[in-house]
């Protein structure tokens, strides 16, 4: 017991002599929470690919029934159908022309434009153009249905029967992960913690013991009644304590400052990073 409270003493030592510094507020906790902010604001709008939901404007010319079904089936692959009068802009527009249904029952290459702007950035272009490959490709297999099923002819009301038949085969596709990629300060958080804990840990660590060697202290220490390891556990203790002051701040800025929500287990996250530390 006797030992343990040498070990903590020099911790709890370090760690007083290490805060009365002002430069130390500084790297421990202005300079991360400037990089907190600055990186996530540059993340706020940042999304993943499960994450784009891209509005798209459809213009459907065709009067038969093929058309709205490519409308319909555009809808379930998850883009947001609005019209002209939708406060929020799309930021695409497809076309539908005038004869597709005739078109494509006389087996002839019927036309869906995709129109978007210059500056559009490409994962709405990926995300929209495979979306649209997909419901190509299930008329076509639409048509191929018809085609094999006793070699009735193609007609619109015929692909519409096979469309609503049920299907024996079905295929889920989605992103990889089960939770939002992180963005703004949900992204910055995290990262900024785990990145100046390391370096504050080393570089201060480093910083103090190679002080303490050239001023004497270490050998004034090795003079008093305390072990080796003693003297070597009570120095890594001062600097886990070093590293759970700066833990505590960080997550107590996070949730205070920046409105993010540490989780549902936060004894976990403590347990995570303690062991980082």
């Amino acid at each position: 017991m006797l030992c343990m409270n040498k070990v903590c003493q020099i911790g709890h030592n370090d760690l007083k002599l290490f805060l009365r510094h002002k430069s130390s507020y500084v790297w421990l906790f202005g300079i991360p929470l400037l990089f907190v902010y600055f990186i996530g604001l540059a993340n706020k709008g940042s999304r993943g690919p499960a994450q784009l939901n891209p509005q798209v404007a459809i213009e459907n010319a065709d009067q038969g029934p093929l058309g709205a079904f490519v409308c319909r089936m555009l809808e379930g692959q998850g883009l947001k159908i609005v019209g002209p009068n939708e406060t929020h802009p799309a930021v695409a527009r497809i076309r539908i022309q005038q004869d597709f249904t005739a078109k494509v029952t006389e087996l002839e290459q019927a036309r869906i434009e995709l129109v978007y702007p210059t500056g559009l950035s490409d994962a709405h272009v990926a995300i929209i153009k495979a979306r649209l490959v997909r419901a190509s490709i299930a008329i076509n297999g639409l048509i191929i249905q018809v085609a094999l099923d006793k070699g009735l002819p193609l007609t619109a009301q015929r692909i519409m029967e096979v469309a609503a038949r049920p299907q024996i085969v079905t295929l889920q596709a989605r992103f990889a992960g089960c939770r939002p990629i992180p963005t703004g300060f949900y992204f910055s958080l995290p990262g900024t913690t785990v990145m100046y804990l390391i370096m504050n840990l080393l570089i201060f660590g480093g910083s103090t013991l190679a002080q303490e060697r050239q001023s004497g202290l270490i050998k004034r220490l090795a003079a008093l009644p305390i072990s080796q390891w003693q003297l070597i556990l009570g120095k890594v203790y001062g600097l886990i304590l070093l590293g759970m002051v700066q833990i505590a701040f960080f997550l107590a800025a996070g949730m205070l400052l920046f409105g993010v929500r540490i989780g549902s287990n936060l004894p976990g996250v403590l347990l995570v990073l303690v062991a980082l530390a």
